[in-house]
């Protein structure tokens, strides 16, 4: 996972409408379990920390409540970037098991936690999705012209565009983004093709992708 040189994307507070007080949420996994981060409808993840600790110091079963965490530094630098490539944007998100991979250093038998706020999106905020080999039509009313706020093309959901469930929820194409906002920003509307032509995406099953696109009409 930490092959792939990350692009960290960098959202416009003033485009998701970051509330003065959105809620905040913790979501802790243990290891042999996944790290899953939801909000409420209409609403987005913004992740703030990624932290850890041993296993042994944590109540494993209360995996939504914060707990005391390492204050060493063994977490892979690349990872805290990688979440947030994941998972920034949206409703929900599920991220990999603790493994061995995250760490540097002291990497058996840690717990990690994540620290995220809830944001409320603007009702303007617009959402297509479109599964693999469709496309996604964007268009904009009355000569306003598209603003690609996020692009995601991979799979972040375990049943979204397919009958079989995926466990593989962290898979995403680290150039989807940039190739949509080239293609699109600035037009009246836009067709955008769910396939490869968006960068393959990493760390994935065979289980059918899908694109997911949130923009404005400014």
């Amino acid at each position: 996972m930490l092959h792939v040189k990350l692009t960290v994307i960098a959202f416009l507070a003033t485009v998701w409408c970051v509330t003065s007080r959105p809620d905040t949420h913790f979501s802790v996994a243990c290891p042999g379990e996944n790290n899953i981060l939801e909000c409420a409808e209409n609403h987005f993840i913004l992740i703030e920390e990624m932290t850890y600790g041993k296993a042994s110091t944590v109540n494993c079963a209360d995996t939504n409540k914060p707990t005391t965490v390492s204050d060493g530094v063994c977490i892979h630098p690349l990872m805290r970037g990688w979440i947030r490539f994941i998972c920034d944007g949206l409703q929900r998100c599920r991220l990999p098991k603790p493994n061995s991979q995250m760490f540097v250093c002291d990497k058996a038998d840690n717990f990690v936690q994540i620290k995220y706020k809830c944001h409320k999106r603007l009702p303007a905020v617009k959402k297509v999705v479109a599964c693999e080999k469709e496309t996604a039509h964007l268009k904009c009313e009355h000569s306003k012209d598209l603003m690609i706020i996020q692009a995601k093309y991979g799979r972040f959901d375990e049943n979204l565009c397919s009958k079989t469930p995926s466990m593989m929820t962290f898979c995403s194409s680290m150039s989807a983004q940039m190739i949509v906002q080239e293609e699109c920003n600035g037009m009246n509307e836009c067709s955008i093709t769910a396939d490869e032509s968006l960068g393959v995406p990493h760390h994935c099953d065979d289980t059918p992708k899908y694109l997911i696109v949130d923009y404005e009409c400014l």
